[in-house]
């Protein structure tokens, strides 16, 4: 809204928040392809180690770093594009104007007196914000959810690999 009130046409703001979301969409593909690399290099030179290969070689895939850029740079354009489209019809006055509060209606548990009573003023208002709010409280949740179940994983696997060999080697194979 600034922007166009300064004098600025639809297009030159439509490009400048283009070429800023093009920015970030070739720093965020060089930066998950420059870890990638150097996280895929690490984890052979752990397999050499490990398992004793004569030869395991990392090997650069420049196909997969233009893929990367382009997937980053496209989905991030998308994005840009999306809200662009959106921002650009509005006037100056309405762009600048600040929006109107969310609806304020009761939550489930304020029609529970003794309940809402007892609850610290903190816990009322992240569960006025989980209530009105709903689909981004769920998605936090299940953030939560898949964190916690990528972490027990980890700990399954270590746990897995050591009762697999305890077991091969202490029960199956017994000689010497």
């Amino acid at each position: 809204g600034l922007l166009k009130a300064y004098g600025y046409t639809n297009f030159e703001i439509s490009m400048h928040y283009i070429r800023y979301a093009c920015l970030v969409g070739l720093i965020g593909g060089l930066l998950g392809y420059v870890l990638g690399q150097w996280m895929g290099r690490g984890l052979i030179g752990v397999y050499v180690a490990y398992y004793t290969f004569p030869i395991l070689k990392y090997q650069f895939y420049p196909d997969l770093l233009l893929w990367a850029l382009s997937i980053s740079t496209g989905c991030a354009l998308l994005s840009a594009l999306t809200v662009v489209r959106s921002v650009v019809q509005i006037s100056p006055a309405t762009a600048m104007r600040d929006s109107p509060p969310r609806s304020a209606k009761r939550t489930v548990l304020e029609y529970i007196p003794a309940l809402w009573k007892r609850m610290s003023f903190t816990n009322k208002i992240i569960f006025r914000n989980m209530s009105r709010y709903p689909l981004r409280s769920s998605f936090t949740v299940l953030g939560v959810m898949l964190s916690t179940a990528i972490v027990i994983m980890g700990y399954y696997s270590s746990d897995a690999m050591g009762y697999m060999i305890q077991h091969q080697f202490e029960k199956v194979q017994r000689e010497d």
